[in-house]
């Protein structure tokens, strides 16, 4: 089953409420062979109480630890981002998480594999 990465500040950001997000991730869940996991920053959780208890099955979050999130930090040289990880090769990577300023790229399979990698390896120790 392959998993989609959300390194996020918390489960506070209007992202997951947003409609046009949870239309998306309601019919990526539905995908036999599709799950979110979600690392957060902080320990505030999203809220996932609008999903089916059998799409929420299918969404894991942890919080990172400090010393996982200074890897994190280290890796893209900045101690504020946010990144997301598609089919291992699309990714999204907020570099500004305060103004939302974020690049992306739907065909660079490198850098998308080193970035699940690295969600993964926090994501684990969590």
């Amino acid at each position: 089953m392959s998993a989609c990465p959300f390194f996020c500040e918390s489960g506070m950001s209007a992202i997951w409420t947003h409609p046009t997000f949870k239309s998306a991730l309601v019919n990526a869940l539905r995908k036999a062979d599709f799950k979110v996991d979600v690392l957060t920053r902080n320990q505030a959780e999203p809220d996932f109480e609008w999903l089916s208890a059998e799409l929420k099955n299918k969404v894991r979050v942890k919080t990172i630890s400090k010393e996982k999130l200074g890897i994190i930090n280290s890796h893209f040289k900045t101690d504020s981002c946010n990144f997301s990880v598609f089919d291992n090769e699309m990714f999204r990577f907020e570099y500004d998480v305060v103004n939302f300023k974020a690049y992306g790229s739907f065909n660079e399979p490198a850098i998308g594999q080193s970035m699940v990698a690295l969600f993964d390896d926090c994501f684990d120790a969590a």
